[in-house]
């Protein structure tokens, strides 16, 4: 435990930037200081001497990224005239570490190179000024990258900006600039919510109806031929009790009209019967035809889970 709490001591801070680096960015920034002043003495070749000092302190800052170097960048690109690049040295200043005592021996030149280059700039550019929420959201404009801090002088016209961030709703939009003005733009991305979408209604399974009506029927018609033979039955008891009666010759008309009319209800139970019997039949048939062919339909509700957006607020300002 002791040699390992000695080695993380030892180790070198992540991110730092390695001292071989530092004291090659600080060899470069003093040759870059010399050369810079052997300009100020020699007026007919400065401008070859400004790029000589230009690039030493570029390479210094690839090396070591230090306020020191950027300011220095930026103070020979005010000295050639080149008004963006100064601005956006000065930007890039700013975003590296300070101590609070850089912080404040640093403050005012930044503020005259800024100064100084915006001057010139807004006469031809717009500044334009953007604020996300959330700040970890992917800013594309004009299909560039934009990270932080996003504020940049722009051509005027228009821009394409895209805003977008996982787990939120990606916002477009069109962002016009005008010359000279300063364009500020917030845009709020609203979180993706998941809703449930109600599942759509079963289609008409019109097998699932006639099978039962079918089913129905066919009960009916089997309740129908059990009715028949009941009823015949009862029928042929009665002829029985009637052939016991022994009947006279004088009541013999009698018994024969009670014959007849137990021999018509005898006939019309059976042929009702046999109706009911084929009606049986048939619907049973079909309803067992169609149990079968029901079973392979799928009657189940399915409901999906499905991201939406709400929207997006955005504020302008100018």
């Amino acid at each position: 435990m002791v040699i390992l709490c000695c080695l993380l001591l030892l180790a070198p801070e992540v991110g730092a930037v390695p001292p071989d680096d530092v004291a090659r960015a600080a060899a470069l920034h003093e040759q870059a200081k010399a050369v810079r002043e052997k300009a100020a003495r020699r007026p007919s070749g400065a401008q070859a001497l400004q790029l000589k000092a230009l690039e030493l302190w570029q390479a210094a800052e690839s090396l070591h990224a230090h306020p020191r170097y950027a300011i220095n960048v930026g103070l020979v690109q005010l000295d050639l005239e080149r008004w963006l690049p100064a601005w956006t040295s000065a930007q890039r200043a700013n975003t590296y570490h300070m101590t609070a005592e850089e912080s404040g021996r640093y403050a005012s030149v930044l503020a005259d190179i800024e100064a100084r280059a915006s001057e010139v700039l807004r006469r031809t550019h717009a500044l334009a000024e953007l604020t996300v929420v959330p700040d970890t959201a992917t800013v594309i404009l004009d299909s560039n990258p934009w990270s932080a801090p996003r504020r940049r002088w722009v051509v005027p016209g228009e821009s394409t900006l895209r805003v977008e961030a996982p787990g939120h709703v990606p916002h477009e939009r069109t962002w016009s600039h005008s010359v000279g003005g300063v364009h500020r733009l917030t845009v709020t991305l609203e979180p993706e919510v998941a809703v449930v979408v109600p599942p759509e209604p079963p289609p008409s399974n019109p097998i699932g109806f006639w099978k039962w009506v079918t089913l129905g029927v066919a009960s009916a018609a089997v309740v129908g031929v059990v009715t028949a033979y009941v009823v015949q039955d009862g029928v042929l008891a009665d002829q029985e009790a009637l052939h016991a009666s022994n009947p006279s010759p004088a009541d013999y008309p009698s018994y024969l009209r009670d014959y007849e009319t137990a021999r018509a209800d005898f006939d019309s139970a059976g042929q009702l019967g046999m109706a009911m019997a084929a009606t049986a039949f048939v619907a049973g048939g079909t309803t067992v035809v169609l149990f079968l062919l029901d079973r392979g339909t799928d009657n189940t509700s399915r409901v999906q889970i499905t991201p939406l957006g709400l929207g997006l607020s955005v504020q302008t300002g100018f």
